[in-house]
This record gives C-alpha cells, sequence and structure tokens, in this order.
C-alpha cells in the first residue's frame, strides 16, 4: 500500500474511533452515571484532544513519523469544528453541524494527503 493511503487509512480509522470512543463515553457517563463527564484541567485550563493532536502532529514532523502525524491530525480534526464554531457542550460537539464539518475537514485531508505527507515523512 502506497504510502499516502497508509496515511490516509491510520488517519480515518483513528478519527472513526475517537468520534465513536468520546460519544460512547460522554453519552455512557452522562445518561447512566447521570454527572458530568470528567475534565482534565492543567493550571487551570481545560485540555482538549486536539491540543494533543497538535502536539502529536509536530512531532510527527520533527521525527518524520507517518504514523504519529496521522493520529495527530485525527485528533486534530475531531474537534476542529467544535473549535471553530467556538462551542461549549459535548451535545454541540455531536450535532450534525459538527459531524458534518468534521467529515468536510477528513475530506480536505485526503484531497492533501500527499502534501501533507511531505510535511510528515
Amino acid at each position: 500500500m502506497e504510502d499516502s493511503k497508509y496515511f490516509f487509512l491510520v488517519f480515518v480509522l483513528v478519527l472513526v474511533l475517537t468520534r465513536v470512543g468520546v460519544y460512547l463515553w460522554v453519552y455512557y457517563v452522562m445518561n447512566y452515571l447521570h454527572q458530568a463527564p470528567p475534565q482534565t484541567i492543567m493550571f487551570g485550563f481545560r485540555v482538549h484532544h486536539y491540543m494533543y493532536g497538535i502536539l502529536l502532529m509536530i512531532i510527527g514532523a520533527i521525527s518524520k513519523n507517518m504514523m504519529i502525524s496521522a493520529v495527530g491530525m485525527a485528533l486534530f480534526v475531531d474537534e476542529l469544528p467544535f473549535v471553530l464554531r467556538g462551542v461549549e457542550t459535548h451535545e454541540a460537539n455531536y450535532s450534525l453541524l459538527s459531524n458534518l464539518g468534521v467529515v468536510f475537514f477528513a475530506f480536505v485531508v485526503y484531497f492533501f494527503r500527499e502534501n501533507l505527507l511531505k510535511i510528515f515523512s
């Protein structure tokens, strides 16, 4: 399999697993435990997984590791519509508009995957 297809396959798998996994976790905590999902707070700042994605993309670019870059890109794209819309709730992050935004940015990654590989490998 050529590198660009491998990159996109890893990207999509991580994106889907993240999207479904976080949704199921939030749904379970809110509906069965009847509490707000736990939040990671460092130095008084709420940490989101797109931040880990940015860090992984930087590490992937420096180390020229395509796998790390694909994982980081997926984490970043998963929350990109959430960040661009400036919403605060989990419901808004999993709304139709946010889901369509994730699909849109996944297509953007697909169309630019060759160029992205020049950066990340």
